[in-house]
């Protein structure tokens, strides 16, 4: 009755016209060139169930070429680097390559398989408010396929297809195919399509409890899911506290006091390697292990294009040329200081005294703060949007519910929407009902044009799918009359709160890991880094004063006994402060943007807004206390040592 996927599925995709994503192209193009024909069927089969147009075989030839690829690089980080770690980086450049590109589509098809777990609550309340209009199974598919976003969305418009084409008789044997296919990595959502397509025997009270009973079942599940990925978060947590604070705090301790020591003067780049290559890749490993068990954001909201505006001491900017004149400032005086002291970015200490860690920070400033400024800009405007959405789909059920209540007496939706306007002043539910029955009565407008129109419609204020379909049905409802609009409008309340309950739920479960994550992305992080660079600048100053006595002394021939010091003390390895403070302070700001992206990810499961809000405010609150940290600890505690020893 099914027929096969690699059939079957690509020649509905071509009728919807679905075009294969940039490493799709690219590896089907790898297979056709290398023309491997390696088997991985566990990969294939999450491949398969995550709806990806490539098999293993394809991604196999394209991790050779990626591979293949990075060699030259290798080389040369071999010819430049000259340390043991650098060796070691350049050996295994190839293999990180190759293991990224291979496990890459094993990474996206869970992705998607959480994203579908997301939507999952949204899918079944459209097909459950769509039943209560009309009792049509295909026509209730074609409602949640036309209203949802992918991958949910092309997974109705398949079984339309599917039903279309005749593949599968009917929709209820649709339903239970791909519930069957689902059913081992989201019960939850297989149950509920199950209870759905078998209400369809059943009529009046029965039916409505069914559906009750999916939206509760998905709800729940939904729920569960959440509840396991927020205990799985300690030691995820833990590892990332671990390798974001405490090793490159011992290391910057260790550093400048271990260069003394090495027998080679290529500490500083071995810290370079370290500090900005590999702990952000490990703590991009562990943020990626982490959201990778994360389930997709429950709302789905349509954003504004990003306006380039950020808001600044109680005033609005326009981000781009703020940004140009930071980078421009700033990096001028960086050129200016390098130009007067070039040793500034030596690895090692020239001569007898070491450069200060202010002749590299600007350009760390000039790189960190437009950044920062850039993802605030993107976000900015979209949250201010995402935070009255929130808002109104929080109020929304207790809306409907009352709006439910007034037309059972036989009111029409548009007097029931002011009523309800009347009884909640101050809300957002007001600003949204009174908007809609204002242009109504002034304009002249019918009330679906006044919520829908694509220019002036109000949801064009509120741009919340939820909001935008929950309204269509219930227009299709009012058509019945206010009794007929009174009950679905009751119905999609109590649906409404429950969801809101989970969604409650699921900010409850991860406040505590995502406070926690941004107080150390914010603070923590830039504060010791800071802290600890300025103490490595006096650390450095302090050997080569320290040398330059015991030199003195050995020199006049008074203590013939320190010429013995030159042979476990290299002097001529000391590391550079300003190189130091180059070094972490790349490294600040990569582990911020890293930790940027944990939060947004924990908070909304990918959903970019977030992300970048919160890239945003780590790293151009987190530069800003580092620069700060650095300057205050190098200016105090190198003047009291100078002091000292003197």
């Amino acid at each position: 009755m099914y027929v096969e996927r690699s059939l079957q599925y690509d020649r509905f995709l071509e009728e919807q016209q679905v075009h294969l994503g940039f490493y799709e192209r690219a590896a089907k193009w790898a297979y056709g060139f290398v023309g491997w024909d390696m088997k991985a069927p566990s990969v294939d089969k999450d491949m398969e169930e995550a709806e990806f147009a490539i098999r293993f075989r394809d991604a196999f030839c394209l991790a050779i070429m990626g591979g293949l690829m990075t060699l030259p690089l290798s080389v040369l980080v071999f010819l430049v680097g000259g340390s043991s770690i650098t060796n070691w980086v350049a050996a295994g450049l190839p293999f990180i390559v190759f293991g990224g590109l291979v496990y890459y589509p094993s990474y996206a098809a869970k992705l998607r398989k959480l994203k579908m777990l997301g939507q999952s609550p949204l899918a079944i309340l459209y097909l459950v408010i769509a039943m209560e209009v009309t009792p049509n199974l295909e026509a209730s598919v074609a409602f949640a396929a036309k209203n949802m976003p992918n991958p949910m969305g092309l997974v109705f418009k398949h079984l339309l297809w599917m039903t279309e084409t005749r593949a599968m008789p009917d929709m209820e044997e649709a339903f239970n195919w791909y519930s069957r296919k689902v059913k081992e990595w989201a019960p939850h959502l297989a149950e509920a399509l199950y209870l759905i397509a078998g209400s369809m025997r059943e009529v009046g009270a029965m039916r409505r409890r069914s559906l009750e009973k999916a939206t509760a079942v998905v709800l729940e599940g939904t729920k569960g899911v959440m509840e396991t990925f927020a205990r799985s978060l300690d030691i995820p947590v833990m590892a990332t506290n671990a390798f974001g604070i405490m090793l490159p705090v011992l290391l910057l301790i260790i550093g400048p006091i271990a260069s003394v020591f090495a027998s080679s003067t290529n500490v500083g780049m071995a810290l370079l390697v370290i500090y900005d290559f590999l702990i952000p890749l490990l703590l991009l490993f562990i943020t990626i292990y982490i959201l990778g068990k994360r389930p997709g954001s429950i709302s789905e909201i349509e954003y504004l294009k990003p306006s380039f505006r950020v808001t600044f001491m109680g005033r609005e900017w326009n981000a781009k040329p703020l940004m140009i004149l930071i980078a421009g400032i700033f990096g001028a005086l960086q050129v200016f200081l390098l130009v007067t002291q070039p040793t500034a970015i030596m690895p090692v200490v020239q001569g007898v005294e070491a450069v200060s860690v202010g002749y590299t920070l600007p350009g760390i400033v000039a790189l960190g703060v437009p950044l920062g400024i850039y993802f605030l800009s993107w976000a900015q405007e979209n949250q201010k949007i995402k935070k009255r959405v929130e808002t109104l789909e929080r109020e929304f059920g207790n809306a409907l519910y009352q709006l439910g209540n007034i037309m059972n007496e036989g009111v029409p939706i548009e007097e029931a929407m002011q009523d309800v306007a009347d009884r909640m002043k101050g809300s957002e539910t007001e600003v949204f009902f009174r908007t809609a029955t204002n242009r109504v009565r002034t304009l002249g407008w019918p009330l679906e044009r006044a919520l829908f129109d694509e220019k002036y419609g109000v949801l064009r204020e509120f741009p919340s799918n939820l909001i935008r379909n929950i309204m269509l049905v219930l227009m299709k409802s009012a058509e019945k009359g206010p009794r007929s609009a009174s009950l679905t409008s009751i119905s999609v309340s109590n649906y409404l709160k429950a969801m809101q309950d989970v969604r409650d739920k699921i900010i409850d479960l991860l406040s505590e890991s995502i406070s926690g994550l941004r107080f150390q992305g914010m603070v923590l992080i830039p504060l010791i880094t800071g802290t600890i660079v300025g103490l490595g600048q006096i650390t450095s100053n302090l050997l080569m004063k320290i040398a330059s006595q015991i030199s003195g002394v050995v020199g006049s021939g008074m203590a013939s006994g320190y010429g013995y010091i030159g042979e476990f003390i290299n002097i001529q390895g000391v590391i550079q402060p300003s190189f130091l403070q180059m070094i972490v302070g790349v490294y600040v700001v990569a582990t911020l943007f890293i930790i940027g992206l944990l939060v947004g990810g924990l908070e909304d499961g990918w959903e970019r807004t977030a992300i970048y809000l919160n890239i945003g405010k780590l790293i151009s609150y987190g530069v800003f206390i580092y620069a700060l940290a650095t300057i205050a600890i190098a200016t105090i505690f190198g003047n009291m040592i100078a002091v000292v020893m003197i």
